[in-house]
């Protein structure tokens, strides 16, 4: 940042004053232009306090993650046996903790069997038809909690990296900025602004009701043989899965018309300054290479911003999307047990669940990918000269 200053502050007063910068001014040029400066160094003086906070209590170190991207000689801050490791470990954590959720849809399962077995020892069938309901009821109550807990992660996942995103901003437009991306770096920080707004009142206040909605009526609609909700249910998750389709292409869109206007303009300012600084007399040659230097170590900074951002993304959402798509595969693999030998509307509910459990899925992978995709728009939008 110093030499930048420098750079800065020598063109100012050759302009200003019309007089040769001074012999100091030009030693630090001269330095930098031998390659004293790299974009690990740059990476040095921006504060990512703000976006480690964000991230919370996670084994990932934002600013170390740049450092070592930026330097070319780390790994990101990313170890392959640690992700391995962890990965693994919420697996197994999960699925322990769903074996209750699959003994329950099992037993359920079990249960309707024997009492649509038994139900012609009675001239009534009530007895039978009493037991199946409070059988149903029973996996009413273990499948409802299952995918609200499912729901509260994804919600709170999706909470998570708005909240990153929100703290990504700052530091991200100021190295686009730096890197001679000003122009997009405004266009990424007014269309980041607006995503955020979007994938609140979108994702979390509309579609994932919907979703919650949707496992309700499934489930209400496999109580009755005659399926009388079929078609609101059908009309619900249509919906979810239409809104997330809208939603990401939309962003892809936006994405692609700035992509080839705002690099073109970013492009043809830093032509000019820095053609601009190779006439200044005496000092020209100079100033054009310090300038190439600088916006080459600020791109390379960006680059490195822009990777750390996407690993976050990752590491925010991995653990959750594990969680999830356990879930739906414990629905899953229930049902295919149970399919057999139970009643049809006790195995349509286990369905309507993992169904239920996918949507979810789908909503959190969709809201990772807006701001991954945003995110490396504008990573690639700006070139170095």
């Amino acid at each position: 940042m110093a030499a930048v200053l420098v750079c800065l502050a020598g063109m100012v007063l050759w302009g200003a004053a019309g007089r040769p910068v001074r012999a100091a001014g030009i030693g630090t040029l001269r330095a930098v232009e031998a390659g004293e400066i790299s974009g690990a160094e740059i990476a040095g003086e921006v504060d990512y306090s703000g976006v480690e906070e964000a991230l919370g209590e996670t084994d990932f170190g934002f600013g170390d993650a740049v450092l070592d991207l930026a330097d070319g000689e780390g790994d990101g801050g990313i170890s392959i046996r640690g992700v391995v490791n962890t990965l693994w470990n919420a697996v197994t954590d999960e699925l322990n903790e769903k074996r209750d959720l699959f003994r329950s849809i099992v037993g359920a399962g079990a249960a309707a069997a024997v009492f649509s077995l038994i139900a012609g020892s009675f001239q009534s069938g009530q007895v039978a038809q009493t037991g199946f309901f409070i059988c149903y009821l029973s996996l009413f109550g273990v499948l409802t909690g299952a995918f609200f807990a499912a729901s509260t992660i994804v919600s709170d996942t999706v909470i998570r990296i708005l909240d990153f995103m929100q703290a990504l901003i700052p530091v991200y437009v100021t190295v686009l900025s730096l890197s001679g991306g000003t122009m997009s770096g405004a266009v990424f920080y007014q269309g980041t602004l607006l995503m955020i707004s979007f994938a609140d009142v979108i994702l979390l206040r509309i579609l994932l009701p919907a979703v919650n909605i949707y496992l309700v009526l499934a489930l209400a609609n496999n109580l009755n043989g005659e399926a009388l909700l079929s078609k609101l249910t059908g009309l619900v998750r249509d919906g979810v899965r239409l809104g997330l389709k809208l939603l990401l292409a939309a962003v892809i869109g936006f994405g692609g018309l700035k992509s080839l206007i705002v690099p073109a303009a970013d492009a043809v300012k830093k032509s000019l300054l820095v053609r601009a600084a190779g006439a200044l007399p005496g000092v020209g040659g100079i100033l054009e290479g310090v300038s190439q230097t600088v916006l080459g170590a600020a791109v390379l900074l960006k680059n490195a911003v822009g990777a750390a951002g996407v690993i976050a993304i990752c590491v925010i959402c991995a653990v959750p999307v594990v969680q999830v798509f356990l879930s739906a595969v414990i629905c899953k693999a229930g049902c295919a047990i149970i399919e057999p030998v139970s009643d049809s509307r006790i195995v349509g509910a286990v369905s309507a669940c993992a169904g239920a459990c996918m949507l979810l899925l789908n909503v959190l992978l969709t809201a990772a990918g807006l701001f991954l995709i945003a995110v490396a728009i504008a990573a690639l939008a700006v070139k170095a000269p």
